[in-house]
């Protein structure tokens, strides 16, 4: 894990870690694992996009979907005012192992303070 200075922690706060599956992770001391930082803010903010958009996961996407998926994530993280701009949300397909395509809501921002942060929902 890399040094995160107290300031970023403070700024972008710090909690409980998750994996790709929102589980939650342990350490090697056999504790539940911190995350903090921009680490922690980017973990927050696909969560909320994630609630945001939570009717929308795994339904057949329409474009009329596609553009309600946007538009909810963009309002999600306009809202946080760890945000100082969204910078881009798209949705885009990827082939899966099973011969099929997943669709993936990502978002660019620009947090306070910082270059580029991403957040990444599965559709």
């Amino acid at each position: 894990m890399t040094d995160i200075s107290e300031e970023e922690e403070l700024l972008y706060g710090k909690g409980i870690e998750l994996d790709g599956n929102w589980d939650i992770v342990v350490d090697g001391s056999r504790d539940v694992s911190v995350n903090r930082g921009v680490g922690e803010l980017e973990k927050d903010l696909t969560f909320k996009v994630r609630r945001a958009i939570s009717g929308i996961i795994g339904r057949h996407i329409t474009p009329s979907l596609r553009e309600r998926a946007k538009s909810r994530a963009e309002r999600v993280l306009n809202q946080d005012e760890r945000v100082e701009e969204v910078v881009s949300v798209r949705i885009y397909e990827v082939d899966n192992p099973n011969d099929d395509r997943d669709l993936i809501l990502e978002a660019e921002m620009i947090a306070i303070g910082r270059d580029i942060i991403n957040a990444s929902v599965n559709l």
